[in-house]
């Protein structure tokens, strides 16, 4: 997207969410400016996208969205101005795996959701070993991010209401042990376990805990 179109729908999002969810933003400053980036940020709500690209103030933002939501022809073009890619759930051998590479290598920043899907009831999810994949494909810095507020303000199932929302950012997250690995399923799911115990220790402290469980106690894919 041209740089001044999304300064100014990133302006204008921002300001929505300023008024109406009260967002504020923490840590904006461990974010890197340039290079190829992967956000990594828990999913509790379909306000996540915009209310992580919104935040982020220091460069534009790419999206992973579910290649359902590009079904409907007008909403699909909607979101593929607005820089999201489609992602196919629970099928990892079917993913474009190679253009999600040169997205990252291109130098772009891009908001990946490690659960694969909105929690369900607001705690922290297990991450998926196909986010895994990515990170170790792409050897691209990670920056864990952590939405509160956004289940509150409109959960899986669940009215919509509004509700304050603080967006924080964690500093980026060395996998270069794992990189040097043979590659491998357990590889991933190490990864994607490293990557929410982060996301977790921004949460507050009563998901932190349900996240540290989840890393404990990972299911098999």
């Amino acid at each position: 997207m041209n740089p001044a179109v999304y300064a100014v729908v990133r302006a204008l999002v921002r300001t929505y969410f300023n008024l109406a969810y009260r967002m504020r933003v923490e840590g904006l400053d461990l974010v890197p400016a340039t290079g190829g980036l992967i956000l990594a940020s828990n999913h509790a709500s379909y306000l996540d996208p915009p209310i992580v690209g919104a935040a982020v103030g220091n460069r534009q933002v790419h999206f992973l969205a579910r290649s359902t939501l590009f079904r409907n022809p007008w909403f699909g073009w909607l979101i593929r101005r607005l820089q999201a890619h489609p992602i196919r759930r629970g099928q990892g051998p079917r993913q474009d795996w190679d253009g999600y590479i040169r997205l990252l290598d291109s130098g772009v920043a891009l908001l990946v959701f490690p659960e694969g899907t909105r929690t369900p009831h607001g705690r922290l999810q297990r991450g998926q070993s196909g986010f895994g994949k990515l990170v170790y494909m792409a050897r691209k810095p990670v920056t864990p991010v952590h939405v509160a507020g956004s289940y509150a303000a409109f959960p899986k199932g669940g009215r919509h209401r509004f509700s304050p929302v603080l967006v924080r950012f964690g500093p980026v997250l060395d996998f270069s042990a794992d990189w040097s690995r043979p590659e491998s399923k357990r590889v991933y799911r190490d990864i994607a376990g490293k990557t929410m115990a982060a996301v977790a220790r921004l949460a507050a402290p009563e998901t932190a805990s349900a996240g540290a469980q989840a890393e404990e106690n990972p299911r098999e894919d």
